[in-house]
């Protein structure tokens, strides 16, 4: 009887034994059918990838050049005269006006007023050839009219400024070549050499293919945003190019538009020289002085909006170096940010190869 039971035990210690094998056995080759650098790129599909970055369009807003403007005053003195028969249909203000500009001229050469009494119609072209800067032979007029009085001053053209111009005050460059002023950081990755085994080779295997990917999407996503800026450096060209003809465009006819005034005050000056040639000869001055100083205001005017157009070229190449540059700035953060993700993801891979046994 206790034969067979000590039979009985021993079988059942054999079975169990058998079991036991057989499951080892199971366990083991499940082990070595299991990839681990499979199971180690699954847990770094939780590490995103790098987002878009929004890159808007700087905002264009076109300049205001402003406008050299004949005067009401001139106006009205032609127009007045250009309809008297003699001296008694001239109102008052028009014989003070003409007072003024006697005075003025009383203040200058015998030569400028030789000149101003031979006066011709080829000279008044001259001083608005846009070929030709003005004659130095009105030199003394220009340095005169420095110290005009008020009241003359508001009979002669004046320039316009925009507020566009007031900016100029603030001084700005363009950095050389356009260089990145971001500063790209060094490499935070946690990249080890130290291999302890398949499960910890598996995990850094998997995460230097994350992070390669990473880098591409940065990479890409940064190149994107040089050529979003040197597009917008191009389309700035193009339209400080087109501005600049519109401007000389404007420059000729600016000039055309003052000439008509001044050879009006010509035929003027001929009409009242036929019953006054006293007054004929004080308006052939103020046709030379108008014509000189409307010639001088043009050109400032003209000077002055060629600076306005380097300035707001060079504003929208700082815009487009801006939008770049902050583009590119938030594209680093969102890599960064992956990286960091990354980093956690090996850490924990790490951890866990160590606590499966030195990553066996």
């Amino acid at each position: 009887m206790k034969m067979k039971q000590n039979q009985r035990l021993g079988l059942t210690g054999l079975c169990f034994l058998f079991v036991l094998l057989f499951m080892t056995n199971c366990g083991t080759k499940e082990m070595e059918s299991t990839d681990p650098y499979q199971f180690q790129e699954e847990e770094f599909e939780a590490v995103p990838d790098v987002p878009d970055v929004a890159d808007p369009e700087p905002e264009v807003v076109e300049p205001e050049i402003g406008d050299v403007v004949t005067s009401p005053g001139t106006s009205a003195v032609i127009d007045e005269l250009g309809n008297v028969n003699g001296e008694s249909d001239i109102d008052a203000e028009t014989k003070s006006n003409l007072e003024d500009i006697l005075e003025f001229s009383n203040g200058l050469s015998a030569n400028f007023k030789s000149k101003a009494e031979n006066l011709s119609e080829s000279d008044i072209d001259a001083i608005f050839d846009p070929a030709n800067e003005l004659s130095n032979d009105y030199s003394e007029v220009l340095s005169a009219l420095e110290n005009v009085s008020p009241e003359l001053l508001g009979l002669l053209p004046k320039i316009n400024y925009t507020d566009d111009y007031e900016a100029m005050n603030t001084e700005i460059a363009f950095p050389e070549e356009g260089q990145l002023r971001v500063t790209v950081p060094e490499e935070a990755t946690q990249r080890t050499n130290n291999v302890y085994g398949p499960c910890t080779a598996a995990a850094l295997k998997a995460y230097d293919k994350k992070i390669e990917k990473l880098k591409k999407q940065r990479d890409k996503a940064m190149e994107k945003a040089q050529k979003n800026y040197e597009r917008r450096l191009d389309e700035a060209e193009d339209r400080f190019e087109s501005r600049s003809d519109m401007l000389d465009e404007k420059y000729h006819e600016k000039l055309a538009t003052v000439k008509i005034t001044v050879l009006a005050l010509y035929g003027v000056a001929d009409q009242v020289s036929s019953f006054s040639p006293e007054l004929g000869a004080v308006l052939k001055y103020f046709t030379i002085i108008y014509g000189v100083y409307a010639r001088q205001q043009v050109d400032a005017w003209y000077n002055e909006g060629k600076l306005l157009l380097k300035y707001k070229f060079t504003e929208e190449k700082l815009a487009a170096l801006e939008a770049r540059d902050k583009c590119i700035e938030e594209i680093l953060i969102e890599y960064d940010k992956c990286v960091d993700k990354a980093n956690e993801v090996l850490k924990d891979a790490l951890a866990a190869c160590h606590d499966q046994g030195a990553g066996n």
